[in-house]
């Protein structure tokens, strides 16, 4: 299973990572709780544990100066994402990103094995990500609680999140970019999930896809936008996002229901 995007989420009565042979997760600043990098893996056998461990101990230790980015980068992100600044930072951050300043994975639309992993990381990560799988029932039981009211600011109706891990929420509209015009100053429109294939916008060759197979996941990459259900967000920024969508007449734009099954994607990591 890849939990990456619903850690902490249930189906049938069990949680998420419980269904297979093995479960992973990653567990960085844009999943439902972050180290800023790596993941974790859950086995249901004492075997394939022994085995993920030797790969654990025969791997290297990141470099120092790439454990002190993650470091510095895991409580600046904590800063620069709040609401009330985050309409400056962001013009910061993406700074940071052309100046490869942050501890970022640069090449991941190549066709090929990366050269780095597999890598042990930090013990301050591990402490960090302990922290946060203690407190997971109630990381996600407020992502629920802001994504049901994000849902009743845009669609004017409830919803049952109660078995999601809601990342993040999503909804489709018909012009994206106005609503980036409209918010991106003050509230973050998120981008997930516009690209089908894992961020990549064109050179199809190279996975061997052809355009038109996938009409529905086309569709929606086009039309979804997301927005954050992080623990920086609170009651002050939910107010300013119900206020600037009322005012902008956002509503308008988005879509009926229709061929994607209906307008919220409910949660998005579901």
């Amino acid at each position: 299973e890849d939990c990456a995007h619903a850690f902490g989420a249930s189906f049938g009565g069990r949680k998420l990572g419980t269904f297979g042979e093995a479960a992973f997760a990653s567990t960085d600043s844009t999943k439902v709780f972050s180290t800023s990098h790596g993941g974790f893996a859950l086995c249901a056998s004492r075997q394939l544990a022994d085995k993920i461990r030797l790969i654990q101990k025969r791997s290297s230790d990141l470099p120092g100066h790439m454990k002190l980015t993650i470091f510095a980068q895991h409580g600046l992100m904590g800063v620069l994402m709040l609401p009330s600044v985050y309409w400056a930072s962001k013009i910061f951050i993406a700074l940071l990103g052309r100046m490869n300043l942050w501890f970022h994975c640069y090449d991941n639309l190549k066709a090929a094995r990366p050269g780095l992993p597999p890598a042990n990381l930090t013990n301050f990560q591990a402490f960090v990500g302990w922290n946060e799988v203690q407190a997971l029932s109630s990381n996600t039981s407020r992502r629920r609680g802001v994504a049901a009211r994000y849902h009743r600011i845009l669609l004017d109706s409830s919803k049952d999140f109660a078995d999601g891990a809601s990342l993040c929420y999503s909804v489709l509209v018909a012009t994206p970019a106005k609503w980036e015009k409209s918010l991106g100053k003050h509230f973050r429109v998120g981008h997930w999930f516009s690209s089908f294939a894992q961020g990549r916008k064109d050179d199809w060759e190279s996975i061997q896809y052809v355009p038109g197979s996938c009409p529905v996941a086309e569709y929606s990459s086009s039309h979804v936008i997301n927005f954050p259900t992080h623990a920086l967000i609170g009651t002050d920024a939910l107010e300013r996002f119900r206020v600037l969508v009322s005012e902008s007449g956002l509503k308008q734009d988005i879509l009926p229901v229709g061929r994607t099954g209906e307008s919220s994607l409910a949660g998005g990591g579901q």
